[in-house]
């Protein structure tokens, strides 16, 4: 998802005090090890538990992470010219295989489970629509797109434009049906991101950490050995002003949230928000303005909450309700009156603020 919401994670610019400044490897806190970095156009943080790790070990996963963001920025970036998505998207031909890694097809296989689920809103084909509105690596525009030009760049986009296979082999391919076919994975690849780090982490025997890239963010296990990863949802302000929506306890889960509210520019008086609707190709007009999903899986979260934010309130609640899914959105009525609605397996996941 898109880092448009802004996240307080609780307590992690202490825990990095604590860890420079304290080598007492009996408090777990202590222990803490940070790594930060820059990655898919945006930043990342790791906080993870670092007793009984050597100096030598730390400086090795902390490279490794690195490498591992860095891989998957040079897989599916649309800003890189020279990344696998963005070659796959300036090719014009049509009915001819392009091979891609397992990494940029699992991704691809997740987003079009989540186009289905979501009824077409999450749909990563719509990358000439968002370039068109200015939201993409194309500039932002001085005139609002004409009806004509939505009209035209919308014959480029559908999941059916596309597709997905395998050879004999077993390398991954994409086909275009049409030359302007161009995908874009932004509203899923920094969960996917999030999920490979964690994986990472995993295999070092790692059982406590904070995994931060672009707002979406991973849990395991605690800050210290009696206090859980907190994590605090603002609320979103028009004005600027900073105010706490809720306090979360991930319990081993991702967070993953998408936000109309930030990412946006004036035509003539007129707001237009990134979050493009694939069904009309113009920025959706929502009364949603931010949805956080909670998942195990970062990536689904990240594309359930860009599919989400598309849909109507209403919509999106009965959808997460149907499939069990703890989400948390900010909405805003007719009057400008903000308040909050969650599913009911976002309950569990509440603390006090």
């Amino acid at each position: 998802m898109r880092p448009l919401l802004r996240l307080f994670i609780y307590g992690v610019v202490a825990l990095l005090l604590l860890s420079v400044g304290s080598c007492d490897s009996n408090n777990a806190e202590n222990s803490l090890k940070v790594t930060n970095g820059r990655t898919m156009g945006t930043t990342y943080v790791v906080n993870y538990d670092g007793e009984g790790i050597s100096p030598q070990q730390v400086e090795s996963i902390n490279q490794n992470i690195q490498q591992i963001v860095d891989n998957i920025d040079g897989k599916m970036s649309t800003y890189d010219n020279q990344s696998e998505l963005s070659q796959f998207n300036q090719s014009k031909k049509v009915s001819e295989p392009f091979y891609i890694s397992d990494e940029t097809a699992k991704v691809i296989q997740e987003a079009t489970r989540l186009n289905e689920l979501t009824h077409g809103t999450l749909d990563i084909t719509i990358g000439p629509l968002v370039n068109l509105w200015g939201f993409g690596p194309e500039k932002k525009k001085s005139v609002k797109p004409s009806v004509e030009e939505v009209s035209e760049r919308k014959k480029a986009v559908g999941m059916n434009l596309f597709v997905l296979s395998k050879d004999i082999d077993g390398r991954y391919y994409l086909l275009k049906e049409k030359p302007e076919v161009y995908l874009d994975l932004s509203s899923i690849a920094k969960g996917f991101a999030v999920d490979e780090v964690a994986q990472y982490l995993d295999q070092q025997s790692i059982k406590n950490y904070l995994i931060e890239i672009g707002g979406e963010i991973k849990a395991k296990g605690y800050k210290n050995k009696n206090k859980p990863w907190e994590i605090a949802i603002e609320k979103p302000s028009l004005s600027g002003k900073r105010e706490i929506a809720q306090v979360i306890d991930l319990k081993y889960n991702s967070l993953a949230t998408s936000g109309s509210y930030r990412n946006y520019y004036e035509l003539d008086g007129q707001f237009y928000n990134h979050e493009i609707d694939p069904r009309t190709g113009y920025p959706t007009t929502s009364d949603i303005l931010s949805v956080s999903v909670i998942h195990p899986s970062n990536m689904t979260a990240d594309g359930l909450a860009t599919g989400l934010v598309v849909m109507n309130s209403q919509d999106a609640i009965a959808l997460a309700d149907e499939l069990d899914i703890p989400i948390l959105m900010i909405t805003k009525d007719e009057n400008g009156k903000i308040k909050e609605v969650y599913s009911e397996a976002f309950v569990e996941f509440i603390r006090e603020k």
